[in-house]
């Protein structure tokens, strides 16, 4: 059987210069925490799980870029805080994913509080 989305997928979301050997777990953990979906399209199948292992990579990307600082200064302003750059691919996962289990997928909806 083959993998839902790879690795050469998760480079179309975010420039990785990680070794497969690096990313794999992390693809496979996001993989697994999906296992239960069924997705639209393989589109939405590689934003969710890819966004995902972006968010648990964050972590080590973090390290990585703090390693590269001087060669990226203008990247670091994103890498200040690893929760807020894990919070946004997290939340990209989240919302690639809600739009198929959402019956009113194109349709504005109000909250009313």
């Amino acid at each position: 059987m083959s993998e839902p989305v790879n690795i050469d997928d998760l480079k179309g979301l975010f420039p990785l210069s990680m070794s497969k050997d690096e990313v794999k777990p992390h693809l496979n953990r996001s993989i697994w925490d999906y296992s239960h979906v069924e997705f639209e399209d393989d589109l939405q199948k590689v934003e969710v799980i890819g966004s995902k292992t972006l968010y648990y990579l964050a972590p080590l990307l973090w390290i990585e870029m703090q390693d590269r600082v001087n060669e990226y200064e203008e990247s670091l302003q994103t890498f200040k805080d690893v929760k807020t750059f894990q919070s946004y691919w997290l939340d990209r996962a989240n919302s690639a994913l809600n739009k198929t289990n959402n019956d009113e997928t194109d349709e504005v909806s109000y909250l009313c509080i």
